[in-house]
């Protein structure tokens, strides 16, 4: 077995009859595509070709020696989708908790989201009793299995600590749905910003959400990867740039070239925009420069290392945003 890396499939010319050897459940569960043979090696792209268990399976399904390459999973998905039709998706639900029954200005706001994303909308409403309104929240979210909870976070005093509070932490970590939080609603979402966190999974959330959202509605995206400024004491031997991002082979540089493929090929309008400031100057200044509709970011990463450098960025964010902020799962 061998590997290689970073080959773009999108132009290959593709055999069917050699992908259909690959069964569809493990081509479809591993994100493997076979593109060639020599008549004794399989030339199979895959999303993770470093994975042991995709490895073994690939080969005993195909049965030959096997050279793998890496490729973006995004591809390797809209080409297997091709050969493989799934079912239709289920429709996507959007739970909308509000406070107050009566006199919501927000209802209609909530439904053109709803109805920009073909989603089916329920409105549940809960006032606010601290614990109790997070726990009520989670019972209804585990009968309606939401793919995305929408609710206003009122000013103070009215939830003096909600902001900062440890329940809307919780809110955040337990439910299993993306959570779209805001202040005041803005629509039409003509100017998206889009929050790269880690670059560590080419898969990410996040960048689902936005596009999904910006496809087909001649909305604009600005991708903001948050890199840690490059210390003083490097003086002007070291600069974050785009073009060394974008071209770089390490996971973000991959990750952003995965973005700039994935906004292309659905013809949205993106930009990259990279700044040598502490990561939540880098959104308080594109905030305060661009006239964004709406803030997409992951929720917070798994790896320590990079929570204790960067800090709980979205405990932050509640602190003083003023947009509408997505926090996807």
């Amino acid at each position: 077995m061998l590997t290689t890396k970073n080959l773009h499939i999108n132009h290959v010319k593709i055999d069917r009859s050699l992908v259909k050897a690959l069964p569809p459940d493990i081509a479809l569960r591993y994100q493997a595509l076979p593109i060639s043979t020599d008549g004794e090696k399989v030339t199979v792209a895959m999303a993770h070709p470093d994975d042991p268990e995709a490895i073994s399976a690939v080969s005993m399904a195909l049965g030959s020696p096997t050279f793998l390459i890496q490729a973006d999973s995004y591809e390797i998905d809209h080409l297997l989708a091709e050969i493989w039709p799934q079912d239709p998706p289920s429709k996507m639900r959007v739970l909308y908790w509000r406070l107050t029954p009566n006199g919501d200005k927000n209802q209609v706001y909530i439904q053109k989201l709803a109805d920009h994303l073909h989603a089916e909308m329920k409105t549940v409403t809960i006032p606010w009793h601290g614990e109790r309104s997070i726990n009520k929240l989670l019972q209804e979210s585990e009968q309606l299995q939401p793919d995305l909870i929408v609710f206003q976070i009122p000013e103070p005093p009215l939830i003096p600590r909600l902001l900062i509070d440890f329940t809307l932490n919780r809110l955040v970590e337990n439910l299993p749905a993306s959570i779209l939080v805001f202040k005041e609603p803005r629509w039409p979402l003509k100017r998206l910003l889009l929050v790269i966190r880690d670059g560590n999974e080419i898969s990410d959330p996040a960048v689902d959400w936005t596009i999904n959202i910006a496809r087909g509605n001649q909305t604009s995206v600005t991708i903001l990867p948050l890199l840690p400024p490059v210390p003083e004491m490097y003086g002007s031997s070291i600069r974050h740039s785009l073009p060394d991002l974008l071209s770089a082979n390490d996971p973000m540089g991959q990750k952003m070239r995965s973005i700039a493929y994935r906004l292309s090929s659905e013809e949205v309008e993106g930009n990259f925009i990279l700044r040598n400031i502490p990561p939540m100057e880098q959104l308080k200044v594109e905030l305060s420069e661009g006239d964004i509709d709406l803030v997409t970011i992951s929720v917070n990463p798994k790896n320590h290392l990079w929570r204790w450098f960067f800090g709980e960025v979205i405990n932050d964010l509640f602190v003083w945003f003023d947009r509408p902020l997505l926090i996807t799962k």
